[in-house]
């Protein structure tokens, strides 16, 4: 069962954010999110007092561990590391995971016969869904190799 006050938490950091990127970019948002997640992690470890950590110092603990779930998600979600293909199986999240969700979409949404959806679905999945996350990975990869190079500078 979901925790409707921690969705709502996060539906209000986003909108936050959202708020302070002013339509031009996220980078005004991105640092009040890295801010706050900062102070977050400062809070759940029971880190005492301003002197442990500066405002700047909460901002680049932010940063760090953004980058960090960035990185892993990414691996997760786009690695070919067995490891990762064995962690998106877990997650049901490999493809045959996938074509049977959508096999059911189909047979119970649309009322397509079985054996007809899930043909249907491997196709679908296979000229729509996997193309588009191939994208998204590269894209992805390219914008954390971009991240990396500006952070070593």
């Amino acid at each position: 069962m979901q925790d409707t006050r921690s969705d709502q938490n996060v539906l209000a950091l986003v909108a936050t954010a959202l708020e302070r990127d002013d339509g031009v970019d996220s980078q005004a948002g991105d640092a009040w999110l890295e801010l706050e997640l900062g102070r977050a992690v400062k809070a759940q470890k029971g880190l005492a007092g301003p002197a442990v950590l500066s405002r700047d110092d909460l901002s680049a603990l932010g940063k760090r561990i953004a980058r960090r779930l960035t990185r892993e998600a990414c691996k997760l979600l786009c690695g070919e590391a067995p490891e990762d293909k064995e962690d998106r199986k877990t997650l049901g999240l490999d493809d045959m995971t996938v074509i049977g969700a959508i096999t059911a979409v189909l047979v119970s949404g649309l009322g397509i016969a079985p054996g007809i959806a899930a043909i249907v679905a491997a196709l679908i999945f296979r000229r729509l869904a996997e193309p588009t996350l191939d994208e998204l990975c590269q894209h992805w990869r390219d914008r954390l190799a971009t991240v990396d190079a500006l952070a070593q500078q």
